[in-house]
């Protein structure tokens, strides 16, 4: 009898051992799988900060073409509204009488 309780307390005592290990291995598999999912969500989060910089750039590339294009049209625009400035002439008795050229010129 006591060899027979002795053999159950070695088998107990062998599957707790075998049981515990069992366990450590699933714990050390659950660290490793945490640790994987951390490398992954911090490698996605680089990305996502990337591609919004690169929106970002491209956003501020934009703005700078437009505001470059708004000036070209608004100088355009002057210029084809800027009125021809009376010339002198120096034989027919100056700026007076240029811009009365000029006018003459506009209403014919």
């Amino acid at each position: 009898r006591a060899a027979m309780a002795e053999e159950r307390k070695a088998a107990a005592e062998q599957k707790r051992q075998e049981v515990e290990a069992k366990r450590a291995a699933a714990a050390e598999a659950l660290a490793n799988k945490r640790q994987e999912a951390e490398e992954k969500r911090k490698a996605i989060a680089a990305a996502a900060d990337e591609k919004r910089r690169q929106a970002q750039e491209l956003r501020d590339r934009a703005k700078e073409a437009s505001a470059k294009k708004a000036a070209a049209a608004a100088a355009e625009k002057a210029m084809k509204q800027a009125k021809p400035r009376a010339s002198i002439s120096l034989f027919g008795g100056g700026a007076d009488a240029a811009a009365e050229k000029e006018r003459k010129k506009r209403a014919a």
